[in-house]
């Protein structure tokens, strides 16, 4: 997940077969409380994978609420 891809590193992810997360408003990524101990869901998937598909990402951090983020594929 990040703020922006360049176009070539997109590309480059998804010809490895890595969904690139960009996070919609770029607050939000600064502000998380990640230390790597997190779990994230991906909802919104329901109509499958495609480009400019808008999900939410559900951030679950350890004794404390979910955080819901906002991004597109």
């Amino acid at each position: 997940m990040a703020e922006s891809f360049e176009r070539v590193h997109r590309s480059s992810l998804i010809g490895l077969g890595v969904v690139p997360l960009q996070i919609l408003g770029a607050s939000i990524l600064r502000d998380l409380p990640v230390d790597g101990s997190e779990t994230y869901d991906l909802v919104g998937l329901s109509s499958g994978l495609s480009t400019n598909l808008h999900a939410t990402l559900v951030v679950r951090l350890e004794n404390a609420d979910p955080i819901d983020v906002p991004v597109v594929l």
